[in-house]
């Protein structure tokens, strides 16, 4: 074990870690030299996640106090049968790798192998400047290898790309409620009735089913909508300019070569030579 990354940065490629200081700054896994028990009985700060960050400039004590709430909070690793233990031949094993390596320092060692400090076997890796932005669980690695570049490539797009469960996905439950619907309909003779049912079942499923994230309900609390635009748009009625440019410039009407039925595509090639000339 290594405890200068300095020592074997001649063997390592490692351009953004210089030295042993600087992994322990980027990548952290500790809170004060806290054991396991000494985390547990730590109590857990409610709704960690909506609360407002201290600016670190004007407060740097009650900054670095609200960050170890936090890490206490969020990215200490439990096990249980729902979310990570997989039995593998007769015992339950963490998929996660839960308990993590304990170590006093940050090392890396010859063959490619890192870890930074960590007292508690059950806290993940973070980083200070993204928990204290995101404010949730997040996992930082140091990529030192071919294998775990590979590993990471094939995780984003298995994650991004990954099907949506039934609850969250809008176009099942409708199928869903269709599927209901013409069943039970079978009977109703009048349209209007069977419309309204229609639109009434469909509703009750999305606001009965269907699953919606935090920042999600509160952004239409608040009125801001489910998406963020960069720009504001308006109608631009373009009528008006176009005539007062074709009596300025006539060698932009068509209809001396093609009459006045002017192939809308020729029109459109004008106009657009005109205007990124």
């Amino acid at each position: 074990m290594l405890h200068q990354l300095v020592q074997c940065k001649k063997r390592l490629p490692l351009t953004h870690f210089e030295n042993d200081y600087d992994i322990q700054a980027t990548i952290h896994a500790d809170i004060e030299n806290k054991t396991n028990e000494e985390i547990k009985s730590t109590p857990k700060t409610k709704e960690a996640s909506y609360s407002r960050p201290i600016n670190p400039k004007t407060h740097p004590d009650e900054s670095k106090e609200q960050r170890n709430q936090l890490a206490r909070t969020v990215q200490y690793h439990k096990c249980t049968t729902l979310t990570c233990l997989r039995k593998v031949r007769g015992r339950h094993l963490c998929k996660r790798g839960a308990p993590f390596l304990r170590a006093l320092y940050a090392w890396v060692k010859e063959n490619r192998e890192w870890g930074p400090k960590r007292l508690c076997e059950y806290l993940n890796n973070w980083n200070p400047a993204i928990l204290t932005c995101l404010r949730c669980n997040h996992d930082i690695k140091l990529l030192l290898n071919g294998s775990g570049t590979h590993a990471l490539t094939f995780y984003i797009t298995i994650y991004a790309t990954k099907k949506q469960t039934q609850s969250s996905n809008v176009s099942a439950l409708l199928a869903k409620t269709i599927a209901f619907h013409l069943e039970h309909g079978k009977q109703e003779t009048d349209a209007q009735r069977l419309n309204k049912l229609l639109v009434q079942r469909c509703t009750n499923s999305l606001s009965r089913d269907c699953e919606f994230s935090a920042p999600e309900i509160i952004s239409y609390l608040m009125g801001w909508g489910d998406r963020f635009e960069s720009h504001y748009y308006v109608m631009i009625y373009c009528e008006a300019a176009v005539k007062v440019l074709s009596n300025t410039f006539p060698s932009l009407s068509t209809e001396d070569v093609y009459g006045p039925q002017v192939p809308t595509r020729v029109r459109h090639i004008r106009w657009f030579n005109f205007l990124t000339c």
